[in-house]
């Protein structure tokens, strides 16, 4: 079996080339897609890797691992997409902008956690009902074209108890398999893909890579383009297996440390290269 993180950000002033790649074959991971926040990343420290091969998809490291490009970005309608495969600065650009753009170039689209609000503490399901239009509609535009994410971050019992003090809608992974179901029942193909989003700024949060992932059986490839391709295929095809687990809750605070304390550590492009 291949396994693959789809959703993974790594800051690479506080991590090393070295720590990631250990981290990646400790977790057991044949691909990884590596994100910025409205920026290319991986590009930034590319020259850093060994690598036997590199395209426009990404890199396959001497360790027979892809790493794959992605980016991703805040749309104006208020979702974060992920274009695995490709990134460019598009940042607040109109959703269908964004993934025209993307399948472009080949890209895999996800709508990362798509019942969370990105821009307040509200999520998708307690905003105004044009907003869930807003998804349906583009889920059902993009049929066979994107996928929605299955997020390992969006703990029901952590949100519930948020749910006390703020509107949050605490089962995101739920609702988002729901909708994956209503639309498959309507004639439309937006699989569910488990991803991590985990936020690597200390070596130990490398434990969490792959956390959730997906796992496709026979996939060989030479490039990261071809990877790209094939992992697509298989997805759409729905010849891919999900393997979802929630990250703990220290991992969890973490991220919200980081989050108060450095809130741009993700959204910067690297002083150094690895």
């Amino acid at each position: 079996m291949i396994d693959i993180e789809l959703h993974a950000h790594i800051d690479f002033d506080r991590v090393s080339i070295e720590e990631l790649v250990a981290g990646i074959e400790k977790q057991k991971l044949d691909a990884v897609a590596i994100s910025g926040f409205g920026f290319p990343l991986l590009p930034c420290v590319k020259d850093s890797f060994d690598y036997k091969a590199a395209d426009k998809a990404g890199l396959l490291l001497n360790n027979n691992c892809f790493l794959l490009d992605s980016g991703e970005y805040m749309c104006k309608e208020g979702f974060h997409i992920l274009t695995v495969g490709y990134s460019s600065y598009l940042n607040n650009s109109e959703a269908r902008e964004i993934i025209d753009k993307a399948l472009q170039h080949s890209a895999l689209v996800v709508i990362a956690h798509p019942f969370t609000s990105n821009n307040s503490f509200i999520s998708c399901k307690q905003l105004k009902e044009s907003n869930r239009e807003k998804l349906e509609a583009l889920c059902r535009e993009y049929s066979n074209e994107i996928c929605l994410e299955w997020n390992a971050h969006c703990r029901p019992f952590v949100r519930r108890l948020l749910r006390l003090a703020l509107d949050f809608n605490y089962d995101v992974n739920g609702d988002t398999k729901i909708l994956s179901d209503e639309l498959l029942a309507a004639g439309y193909n937006v699989p569910v893909v488990a991803a991590t989003d985990i936020h690597v700024f200390r070596s130990e949060h490398l434990n969490y890579l792959g956390t959730s992932r997906i796992r496709i059986s026979q996939l060989r490839a030479e490039t990261p383009a071809e990877f790209l391709y094939k992992m697509k295929h298989r997805i759409f095809s729905k010849e891919y297996e999900n393997t979802t687990k929630y990250v703990s809750v220290r991992c969890l605070f973490d991220l919200f440390l980081i989050t108060i304390f450095d809130p741009y550590s993700f959204h910067r492009k690297p002083a150094r290269k690895g």
